[in-house]
């Protein structure tokens, strides 16, 4: 009895699948993409135009995903189905954020990975500098191999004061970037970090009650962060 129970149920499975295969629910005839600025859309249809005639849940969606996500300027894609036959594709891309100098001229966006060759479409973008660009390759991330870098320029762009920074020098294990005020900040590495960032803030809201003609601020030294000001 329970033997033609599973066979019975098997066939019901075996008829609403084929129901739906042979009688075009679900398939998809039409591509509805948004969200994207950069990437063409006609990149986009390339990937997924193989999907056109097929069912929406046949559909080997991870696949068409991972294909897309190999392009740089894509960070995230959602595929869901609508009706009228239609495939939804929502986009979410990268943005240009760093312009990474070197042999060869880098966009990277704030989560480090390269984009592309120098070609923006933003005006003002963070210049970066102290990079052997010929290391990498577009999609690939900076500092992939260096994790003392990795961390001190992620902690970096994470913070709140990554959108008064114009520019950063890498070194070996260090880093300082000029605001876009003009003042010179010499970090230095990732120790106390946080610490070194709350002393920054401090005399930089002091720099602003002063108004103090500030050239540069040493925070090399943890305890006694050294401020330089205009003919001293």
């Amino acid at each position: 009895m329970r033997k033609r129970r599973i066979i019975f149920i098997s066939i019901l499975i075996f008829l609403f699948f084929s129901l739906i295969h042979f009688s075009g629910i679900f398939r998809i005839d039409n591509l509805d993409i948004s969200g994207n600025n950069i990437v063409k859309k006609s990149e986009i249809e390339k990937v997924l135009n193989e999907s056109i005639g097929k069912n929406y849940l046949f559909l080997n969606k991870g696949k068409r995903k991972k294909s897309l996500l190999k392009m740089p300027y894509i960070k995230d894609v959602k595929l869901s189905y609508k009706f009228r036959n239609t495939l939804k594709v929502a986009i979410d891309e990268r943005q240009d954020f760093l312009l990474i100098k070197g042999g060869t001229d880098y966009i990277a966006d704030r989560n480090l990975k390269i984009l592309g060759e120098k070609s923006s479409t933003k005006d003002e973008l963070i210049t970066v500098e102290g990079i052997d660009t010929n290391k990498y390759e577009v999609g690939a991330y900076l500092f992939r191999n260096d994790e003392k870098l990795k961390e001190l320029s992620s902690k970096l762009l994470e913070s709140n004061i990554i959108f008064d920074i114009s520019s950063i020098k890498f070194y070996k294990d260090s880093c300082e970037f000029t605001l876009k005020d003009g003042i010179l900040v010499k970090f230095g590495s990732v120790d106390n970090f946080d610490y070194k960032l709350e002393m920054l803030e401090k005399i930089r809201e002091d720099i602003k009650n002063t108004g103090k003609d500030v050239v540069s601020i040493d925070l090399f030294s943890n305890e006694n962060p050294i401020v330089t000001l205009n003919g001293i």
